[in-house]
């Protein structure tokens, strides 16, 4: 271990001795070669932190690697610089856990260790890298591609991170795939149980709400850029034109020998009539039309004297119709306070006349509100019944979610 650490420690001595000279062929892209940085450069190539520029003679350039660590400490974003690609990682992991099970039944007890190591590895680098894939995307996405100019890199960089998203989506259902999950829980591989359990699954929730909230972003933004980009492109084109011919003037409408298709764009703006009555021609039109108004025939009011009675009937009771889904829940639950034997709602509801033409979900969906509205206000109907859900995910014990299929009622 010993021996590790002093290899590391000087690696990185190394390093931060030549820290200007990597700082410049990281801002300028390569060095050249001379007498003076001759000797740094050679060091620097023998422990593969810069590669020979093939391009220009004589110039070295960064390690892909050490690139990668610079960007990440100038928070310097590439196009399309990051991959979605977990695949290789799961199939690697797959083969990590093949190899640990074998070392573990044949009793090599320094082999389990170190791949119980490799292993953990594996999984910090997965949930690391999907973090900041995320990360990079979201605030690509909040920044509206910042980093390119034009419209058209700004839709295929869109385009590209949607799709990359889809392949977020299609790794977050394999991180959770049952094969997986039996595997993990074999006896021998308990610790690694738990190390996935901490990296990936207690962190998947996060990472699909994550991803639903990058990608509506990203299809709105998507919307935006193929809508608005043709029309600010014509007012870009009609700004450019009265700039070169400041003289150009907009025609008559009465020039127009019929009315243009751009005109149909928009509905026209409604005007609204606004009396003036101190303008004498106004009152002397309105006088015009009161002229020719109809004279309606007066009908005459009828006079009651008090203390004389009207013989009029009485008004006749109005029948208020309830909705189809009340009056069969409540006969249903009418029915069920005198049945010993449980009753099924929804049975009940695809045979009831009024509901039978219904969708079954929907009156499922409003019969369970309807008790819980009554079970809240302590109905004495509710009082005098037994009341079983039937949910037909109850072995499920990964989804958030209570699927209700039916619900039975009978005398409590």
């Amino acid at each position: 271990m010993s021996t590790l650490v002093d290899a590391v420690v000087g690696h990185l001595e190394l390093l931060h001795s030549q820290r200007k000279l990597i700082a410049q062929m990281y801002v300028s892209g390569h060095v050249v070669r001379d007498e003076q940085n001759a000797k740094a450069l050679s060091q620097l190539q023998q422990i593969r932190a810069i590669r020979l520029n093939e391009t220009l003679k004589d110039s070295y350039r960064l390690s892909p690697t050490v690139s990668r660590l610079l960007n990440e400490a100038s928070y310097r974003s590439r196009n399309y610089g990051v991959s979605a690609d977990f695949g290789k990682q799961l199939s690697r992991l797959d083969k990590l856990l093949e190899d640990f099970s074998e070392a573990y039944f044949d009793g090599r007890g320094e082999d389990v260790m170190l791949l119980q190591d490799e292993i953990d590895l594996t999984l910090f680098e997965i949930s690391e890298e999907m973090k900041d894939f995320l990360l990079h995307v979201r605030a690509a996405a909040e920044n509206n591609f910042g980093n390119v100019r034009t419209y058209r890199e700004k839709e295929k960089q869109n385009l590209h991170y949607l799709e990359q998203l889809e392949r977020i989506v299609e790794a977050l259902s394999q991180f959770d795939d049952a094969a997986l999950l039996e595997s993990l829980g074999s006896s021998e591989r308990e610790a690694l149980e738990a190390l996935y359990q901490g990296y990936i699954l207690d962190r998947l929730s996060s990472w699909r709400s994550t991803t639903a909230d990058i990608t509506r972003v990203l299809k709105l933004y998507l919307h935006k850029l193929r809508v608005v980009e043709p029309r600010a492109r014509r007012l870009r084109a009609l700004q450019m034109y009265l700039l070169r011919h400041p003289e150009y003037e907009v025609r008559d409408p009465d020039e127009y020998p019929e009315i243009p298709d751009w005109a149909y764009q928009y509905e026209p703006m409604k005007l609204r009539l606004d009396l003036d009555f101190g303008r004498q021609e106004i009152r002397d039109s309105l006088a015009d039309v009161a002229k020719n108004i109809d004279r309606s025939v007066a009908v005459p009011t009828k006079e009651r004297r008090p203390g004389t009675p009207v013989t009029e009937a009485p008004p006749k009771a109005a029948l208020i119709k309830g909705s189809p889904l009340v009056v069969v829940s409540q006969r249903l639950l009418n029915e069920a306070a005198h049945s010993a034997a449980p009753m099924s709602a929804a049975r009940y509801f695809a045979l009831a006349p009024e509901t039978q033409v219904l969708d079954q979900e929907s009156c499922m969906m409003c019969f369970l509100a309807l008790l819980d509205k009554q079970v809240k206000a302590n109905a004495q109907i509710v009082r005098r019944l037994q009341i079983e859900l039937v949910s037909i995910n109850d072995d499920d014990r990964l989804s958030g979610n209570v699927i209700i299929a039916d619900v039975t009622v009978c005398k409590r």
